[in-house]
């Protein structure tokens, strides 16, 4: 609405209230004696207030336009700050250690079951070829003062690494595998401790020397000359404890 600043009447339009100041109050002359060229004065003030009046309304415009922008809130992915590389480097991380785990784990599990094998293993052997008479027979022949001496000098050399000089005597390399052979079928005991502390290719060896000839031997001695002699270190006292127990027959 546009109000009258003469009598606060209010028009729908510019040029109604135009014509109500012409016309009712004759803002601009009742008796039309002004010039043409004052009405051509004024007609520019017309269009003035016109130009004003649109541009006031474009202003509104523009500023309702702008506020509903302001009023818009912008809506941001919520994955988009989430790094997904680092994610499945740390899942691919812990499979990878979970594997690791379960493969060691698994690893064990099967040598403990290789161990209670072996274990049966022998002790069926034992059964099968011996009873009390020809056990007590076979463990003169791994037992006697000879022996002995032998056993003792091989742990020597073996604590020096003397790996050499017992190849060079078919004495020792014979004492070596009555010494297997008894360790084999339980004439040298070994106990619980000892037995777990034996690797798996220390048990193979073991097993092996039984059927082999003296010049394989020697080539097993010199190939794995580090298991003759893990497999020394763990059975030198019982060594010793069968020696005293003989010297004391």
């Amino acid at each position: 609405m546009f109000p009258c600043d003469l009598c606060e009447k209010e028009f729908t339009t510019v040029y109604l209230l135009l014509q109500h100041q012409k016309y009712d109050h004759k803002k601009w002359g009742s008796t039309g004696s002004g010039s043409a060229d004052d009405k051509t004065e004024d007609v520019p003030n017309e269009e003035s207030s016109i130009d004003k009046v649109n541009k006031v309304n474009i202003d509104m415009e523009d500023e309702e336009y702008d506020i509903e922008e302001d009023d818009i809130e912008e809506t941001s992915d919520p994955l988009k700050d989430i790094d997904f590389k680092s994610l499945y480097r740390k899942r691919d991380q812990q499979a990878r250690k979970y594997e690791r785990l379960y493969k060691s784990k698994l690893n064990e599990t099967k040598q403990h079951l290789e161990r209670i094998l072996l274990f049966e293993k022998q002790l069926d052997e034992f059964k099968t070829n011996f009873n009390d008479t020809k056990f007590y027979e076979f463990s003169d022949t791994i037992i006697n003062s000879k022996n002995i001496r032998d056993y003792l000098e091989l742990r020597r050399l073996m604590d020096m690494k003397g790996y050499a000089s017992i190849v060079r005597s078919n004495r020792l390399v014979k004492a070596i595998k009555s010494l297997f052979i008894g360790l084999k079928y339980g004439v040298i005991p070994l106990v619980v401790p000892q037995r777990k502390r034996l690797s798996v290719n220390g048990r193979k060896l073991i097993n092996l020397v039984d059927c082999k000839s003296l010049e394989e031997i020697k080539r097993l001695l010199l190939k794995h000359s580090k298991e003759f002699y893990n497999i020394f270190q763990i059975i030198g006292r019982t060594l010793s404890l069968v020696a005293s127990l003989e010297y004391e027959n």
